[in-house]
C-alpha cells in the first residue's frame, strides 16, 4: 500500500535493521524506517522472492480499500480503510506516550504539527484512564 509498493530489495538493509522508503509524496520525503519485532519475519519472504537484485519486494496492491472492506465483511466487523489503519497506528503511538516528533518521523510527516492535529485528540475513555491513574483521590 502506497510507499511499500515502491520498495526494492536493495532498500532493505538487514544488517543495519532498516528500510529506505522512497517515492513518498515528494522525492525529498524519502525516509528510513527501523526494522523491529516481527518486521524481520515479514520481510523474509519478499526478500527471498524478489526478482533480480533490484526487484520489487511487493506487487502493487490494486485495490486495497475494496479488499480490506471485504475482509471486514467476512470478519463481521465494521469496514475500515487503509487510512483508518494508519490513523490507528499513530493514535496508539500517541496514547503510549511516544513524542509527536518521533511519530511524525515514523509516519513521514514534515513536522509534528500534523501529528498534534490528527493524533493529538485523546478519546474520552483514554483520558478517563489517564486521570484515574495519575490524579490522587
Amino acid at each position: 500500500m502506497g510507499e511499500t509498493d515502491r520498495a526494492q530489495r536493495t532498500d532493505v538493509q538487514i544488517a543495519a535493521e532498516r528500510v529506505l522508503l522512497r517515492g513518498t509524496k515528494t522525492e525529498l520525503a524519502a525516509r528510513t524506517v527501523p526494522i523491529v519485532g516481527a518486521g524481520h519475519d515479514l520481510l523474509a519472504h519478499p526478500l527471498r522472492h524478489a526478482e533480480g537484485a533490484d526487484g520489487a519486494l511487493f506487487r502493487p496492491w490494486g485495490n486495497s480499500r475494496r479488499d480490506l472492506t471485504q475482509a471486514c465483511e467476512r470478519a463481521g466487523i465494521p469496514a475500515v480503510s487503509p487510512n483508518d489503519l494508519r490513523r490507528t497506528f499513530g493514535t496508539w503511538l500517541r496514547l503510549h506516550g511516544v513524542a509527536p516528533h518521533f511519530i511524525g518521523v515514523a509516519m513521514g510527516h514534515a513536522d509534528s504539527l500534523m501529528v498534534e492535529r490528527v493524533y493529538g485528540r485523546m478519546p474520552e475513555e483514554n483520558l478517563r484512564a489517564v486521570l484515574v491513574d495519575h490524579v490522587e483521590p
